[in-house]
């Protein structure tokens, strides 16, 4: 038997990553450069999408709130006005046929209050349609105190019954 001295013994060792060639480097970093943009984009991109959707989120359900219990519009109708002109134009038209200083008979009271009744079912349902119409609420001109800031419709109904502003009747 023979013996031989002790010598250490190298065993060989591979490269974990064998060397890339400079020529081969600058093509692997252009083609790495976009999908590092891509996630540098998806990198701010995501938070602000994320945030605005809490945020709509959060203000989604209140601005629901607000434009359901938003009240009506308030509009005004000058009912004076109308029956004045109403009661003289029913009055013109008395004189016209029967003078102006005839005395009305019974029929002619009775004719005049069944005019009246009737304008008054009218402009009742003028009224109500009007209000449906503009989606307000339509009060009394007179229960109003400052009419700058309202809409008012007296001129409509009154262009839809035919009737002509009497001569002194308030404005």
């Amino acid at each position: 038997m023979t013996t031989e001295p002790n010598v250490s013994r190298q065993e060989p060792t591979l490269l974990a990553e064998p060397p890339i060639p400079a020529s081969d480097l600058a093509a692997v970093d252009t083609t790495s450069t976009p999908s590092r943009t891509r996630r540098d984009w998806m990198r701010h991109a995501v938070p602000v999408l994320a945030s605005s959707l809490v945020t709509l989120a959060a203000i989604g359900p209140v601005l629901y709130t607000v434009s359901v219990h938003r009240a009506a519009p308030v509009a005004t109708v000058d009912l004076q006005k109308l029956v004045e002109a109403a009661q003289a134009r029913q009055l013109a038209a008395f004189r016209s046929s029967h003078g102006a200083q005839a005395a009305p008979s019974a029929s002619d009271a009775q004719a005049a209050v069944h005019d009246t009744a009737r304008f008054a079912r009218e402009l009742s349902a003028a009224v109500d349609a009007l209000g449906r119409s503009c989606k307000c609420v339509l009060i009394n001109k007179a229960a109003v105190l400052n009419t700058e800031a309202v809409f008012d419709y007296t001129d409509a109904l009154s262009a839809q019954f035919k009737l002509d502003q009497p001569k002194g009747a308030r404005k």
